[in-house]
């Protein structure tokens, strides 16, 4: 066990050291005098024998009245914008983390209502069972999700537009130098829970904000709604609902709602991939469309009705590591739940 926990740190370790390589590269080399932008397509793999591609509006220079919050690079690499230099080129956070000035094409944003993000990506591919990556259905999810809001008028920016790994504090930053009304991170479930009637989703909020709770409620009440037309034998814990986590240290363990505080923030977990059934659902573009409509009415019921939600449940206390298998007929291996920093 501590084996494969030392050896999860070392891949963490280098991957962080490399991630300039690829997303950081590509967003802030070579397009500092880049006119052409051309369609930015996705790939999603959802099954060993099942590819869907999803189409991405493709990023344009555009200009906006006001410094802009947020960049999204021809390559589709979405950078927070801490400032504006002389010059006018933007202050940017790298993927990376680090800091860098950029002054390319892309389509800059200075109003982001709603930040999604879709969970994991990179080098973290999340759970991967039963054929499915899940930062490859994470990330559908997410861009189905933004189609069904800006048909709204709703302004929406991603934390990431491809596979690419994106650190807690860069993916908090998004939300909070944007001044956004509200953030959404996207994921579906793993490991053993047991089989029930009705979708076991969970959506985690910030414990201490009023806001993301009912949020919370709202997502799981829209969510649950629409999986529950699927008559399956569903996975679900005795406490699923609209709850939060308690942290180690302070009230909230997932770094994606500490570093988003003081921006209404949840952790939505749509439906288990260890689940053979529901796994074999989330390999279809039509549940994974169902999925996006159900988040994009409930964060459209956040902003236009008073409505509070459902299905709130209590609090959940800290993970621990634990072993579980990545798939049929594999090994078992250690997994350590990052909460992030």
């Amino acid at each position: 066990m501590r084996r494969h926990a030392q050896r999860w740190v070392t891949v963490i370790v280098f991957a962080l050291a490399a991630c300039s390589s690829r997303a950081s590269g590509q967003s802030l080399e070579g397009e500092t005098t880049s006119t052409t932008v051309g369609e930015t397509t996705t790939s999603i793999a959802v099954t060993a024998s099942s590819t869907t591609t999803v189409t991405a509006p493709a990023p344009t220079t555009t200009i906006v009245a006001g410094p802009p919050k947020v960049v999204v690079t021809p390559t589709g690499v979405v950078l927070p914008v801490l400032g504006v230099e002389d010059g006018g080129q933007l202050h940017v956070r790298t993927v990376c983390g680090g800091e860098a000035s950029y002054s390319g094409a892309g389509k800059r944003y200075n109003r982001v209502q709603v930040v999604l993000d879709p969970g994991h990506g990179g080098f973290d591919p999340g759970a991967v069972q039963n054929g499915i990556r899940e930062s490859d259905v994470n990330l559908d999810v997410a861009l189905r999700t933004r189609a069904y809001l800006e048909r709204a008028g709703i302004d929406v920016v991603l934390t990431r537009e491809f596979d690419y790994y994106v650190p807690f504090v860069v993916r908090g930053e998004l939300a909070l130098n944007s001044n956004a009304a509200l953030f959404v991170s996207i994921h579906h479930n793993s490991g053993r829970a047991p089989l029930i009637s009705q979708p076991g989703t969970e959506v985690y909020y910030q414990q201490l904000d009023a806001k993301s709770r009912r949020l919370a409620g709202l997502l799981w009440e829209d969510v649950t709604a629409a999986l529950r037309v699927h008559p399956i034998q569903w996975y679900g814990a005795d406490d699923a609902g609209a709850l939060f986590r308690q942290g180690r240290t302070g009230p909230d363990f997932y770094g994606v709602l500490r570093r988003t505080a003081g921006v209404p923030a949840t952790l939505l977990e749509i439906a288990y991939l260890s689940n053979p059934t529901e796994a074999a659902l989330v390999a279809t573009e039509a549940f994974r469309e169902e999925s996006a409509a159900a988040i994009a009415h409930a964060i459209e019921r956040y902003f236009n009705t008073d409505d509070q939600g459902a299905g709130f449940s209590g609090s959940r206390g800290a993970a621990r590591v634990r072993t579980r298998s990545s798939g049929a007929g594999s090994t078992p291996v250690t997994l350590v739940t990052l909460s992030g920093s």
